[in-house]
């Protein structure tokens, strides 16, 4: 793992002085620890799940071990992922001993944090706020990063404005620009700009693809200032209250444009890594969101699945929660083939060559058995091979 850095110890030591009162001093040490570890694979993009979790499981039970003598801090290290279930209260939303601030009335929603992964990130998500430093989610694509925020920013009845960047993006972009008007020119505030007066929260999609003047503009919001000057106005807008910040990015490296940002840049935000899905969340995915079976539903999720597994479409081409929602559609509005065809049919076009194509033919049939056909002859009853003498 990456060596901590004095910033990373000093919210250390505020996360764990913002505890105080509400747990034990040992299980607000665990607590601290978990969040620094949440980020864990974050500007690691070579580390592979295994090994993160490996290395998770060395720090966790080293802390242990030096935390042995004065009491148990093993249930506040595992909180993420075998805590108490999240819910929404009349003025809270969380989970003991962390909750966040909610507003208004919250009618529901369809994300699905029934998923085991996906629970454990919000979790996640839910004790790094306790702070007011921004967090920044990076994960693979399709695992839910900016649909987890903005679940989160519902069910706490919070406004977010979602701002999407790229290497094109522009600080006027966030802050706002002079632009035409009736008598002339007026100005018109960004959605950065507008959430700070407002107090709303924000999310920055792809933050590794911003260009270096949009980090730097982002700095002193970042930092102990909390403001952002706009030279065009003259003034410098305070953060309002109930502003929060959160940034999501794919791993850098692998996917063209994204690239590692500064180490110094990355020490202002909390971070958490998000893991790929596994089959056991693309089969809660599958079951949650659609009209299905249990067995269709657990059907599509295994395609998707073996699909991954086998590498058809490499690691650029990856599948992931994304494509169990399109099979899913697709096999609820048909009743004329099975998962099996329709899963050959959706994902055969991605398919670049023949080998693909074989690939893809073999891991869609292992992953669902095809079904045996039963029939009765006036000699025998059939089975697949089998034949029973009548």
């Amino acid at each position: 793992p990456p060596p901590l850095t004095a910033r990373d110890l000093v919210h250390w030591a505020a996360f764990v002085r913002h505890l105080e009162g509400k747990v034990d001093v040992v299980a607000a040490l665990g607590h601290g620890c978990g969040v620094v570890l949440d980020g864990l694979g974050v500007a690691n993009p070579g580390v592979d799940a295994d090994a993160l979790e490996a290395c998770r499981g060395v720090c966790e039970r080293r802390f242990a071990e030096i935390c042995r003598g004065i009491g148990d801090v093993e249930a506040a290290l595992r909180w993420d992922r075998a805590g108490p279930p999240l819910a929404r209260g009349a003025r809270a939303y969380g989970a003991a001993p962390f909750a966040l601030e909610a507003l208004g009335n919250y009618e529901g929603d369809d994300f699905c944090d029934d998923a085991p992964t996906t629970a454990a990130n919000l979790r996640r998500v839910v004790r790094a706020c306790q702070l007011e430093r921004a967090v920044l989610l990076e994960g693979p694509p399709g695992v839910g990063k900016s649909a987890l925020v903005g679940a989160l920013a519902r069910r706490c009845g919070r406004e977010l404005e979602r701002i999407n960047l790229s290497e094109h993006s522009d600080v006027q972009d966030l802050v706002g620009a002079d632009l035409p008007a009736d008598d002339g020119f007026a100005w018109r505030d960004g959605p950065l700009l507008r959430a700070l007066r407002r107090g709303s929260w924000v999310l920055l999609d792809e933050l590794n693809l911003a260009p270096q003047p949009v980090l730097e503009a982002l700095n002193a919001v970042l930092d102990h200032r909390g403001t952002l000057f706009v030279p065009e106005l003259g003034e410098a807008v305070a953060k309002g209250r109930g502003f929060r910040l959160f940034a999501t990015q794919n791993p850098h490296g692998g996917v063209s444009g994204r690239r590692a940002l500064p180490k110094s840049f990355l020490d202002r935000f909390f971070r958490v890594h998000v893991a790929a899905l596994t089959l056991v969340d693309f089969e809660a995915v599958a079951g949650r969101k659609y009209a299905l079976d249990e067995e269709l539903a657990r059907d599509c999720a295994a395609c998707v699945d073996g699909i991954r597994r086998a590498g058809v479409f490499g690691l650029e081409g990856d599948v992931n929660a994304r494509d169990v929602e399109r099979l899913c559609e697709v096999v609820a509005s048909r009743e004329d083939a099975g998962v099996a065809q329709i899963a050959a049919e959706v994902f055969g076009p991605r398919c670049a060559d023949d080998d693909q194509r074989r690939k893809l033919e073999k891991a869609v049939g292992a992953a669902v058995a095809p079904a045996c056909p039963v029939e009765l002859a006036p000699d025998c009853l059939r089975a697949g091979g089998v034949a029973l003498a009548r």
